[in-house]
């Protein structure tokens, strides 16, 4: 049993950051923790809930230096969907055995900006230290940390437990009269974040915030946030998404690789099973495009 198994899952938290924070110390590359306990450190979230994650964010030309460290440590990655035009990837999840919590190593954040670099270096710039399990850990201030917040929660606000959290996000912003003093700190910072699209939602609801153009989010928040089931995601990635491009989502919704039904609990497969396999992927599909057709449908419009 490792000494992670022996703890509760706060201590197994604590420690994970430790361990993230000494990684990557070791590696030279910067880091922030977002969400969880910097969250919880300013107030906008129940104290007395467990992260079920550590969600690091890196430089994107620090992830592979970062995940290999921590690979080194015993960590292992877990796999990903290769159907990443429709399920963008944001992250590396690592896990490792007897631990509770995964690590997310992070080159971006949905609903910020596309230049991660100019992204990273604005919360790098802003943030603030906790000190975590003996070690010192950065995380976002308290204007950056509203809207990591925000738009964790509006990325997935059918989920009744996020729904709760942004509730509790608003009320915490909205009362005592501290729009006054926050709102424009965390307008500043949306605007800096390239947040402002994703977050609309948020800034008017807790600031009452109106601005004469707020553009448009980004494709793969669209995709993220607009339609609930994968079939229909799927569909507005091949309206969305240039000619080019097409060709391929529709190959990878049809006919992924062996690693993305190994991900799904189908590992293992020889090749008569693996046709099977993607015999029951093409058969759900045809059942469920009606549906997830209206559902891009609707999505589409409301976008």
């Amino acid at each position: 049993m490792t000494a992670a198994a022996r703890l509760d899952a706060r201590a197994t938290v604590e420690l994970a950051h430790a361990v993230v924070a000494d990684a990557a110390a070791v590696a030279g590359v910067p880091f922030l923790v977002l969400k969880g306990l910097g969250a919880q450190h300013h107030g906008l979230q129940d104290r007395h809930r467990v992260p079920a994650d550590v969600d690091v964010l890196v430089p994107p030309r620090g992830v592979p230096v970062m995940t290999a460290e921590l690979e080194r440590r015993g960590w292992r990655r877990r796999p990903a969907d290769a159907d990443d035009v429709t399920f963008s990837r944001h992250s590396v999840t690592l896990f490792r055995s007897g631990w509770s919590c995964d690590l997310d190593v992070h080159d971006r954040f949905p609903g910020f900006g596309t230049d991660t670099d100019a992204v990273f270096a604005r919360l790098w710039r802003t943030r603030c230290t906790l000190v975590v399990a003996g070690a010192s850990v950065p995380v976002p201030d308290l204007p950056e940390a509203v809207l990591v917040q925000a738009l964790h929660c509006l990325r997935s606000i059918t989920v009744p437990r996020h729904a709760e959290e942004y509730a509790h996000l608003v009320e915490r912003t909205a009362g005592d009269g501290t729009p006054a003093l926050l709102a424009p700190t965390v307008l500043d910072a949306a605007r800096a974040l390239g947040a402002v699209p994703a977050a609309r939602p948020f800034l008017t609801d807790a600031f009452g915030i109106e601005l004469d153009d707020w553009g448009v989010p980004d494709l793969r928040w669209r995709l993220l946030t607009a339609a609930s089931s994968p079939h229909a995601r799927r569909l507005l990635a091949l309206v969305e998404a240039p000619w080019r491009e097409r060709l391929r989502v529709v190959r990878v919704a049809l006919l992924p690789p062996r690693e993305t039904l190994e991900k799904r609990g189908l590992g293992g497969l020889d090749r008569l099973g693996l046709l099977a396999a993607y015999a029951r992927r093409l058969w759900r599909g045809v059942r469920f495009l009606p549906s997830a057709a209206r559902e891009a449908r609707r999505a589409r419009d409301r976008g």
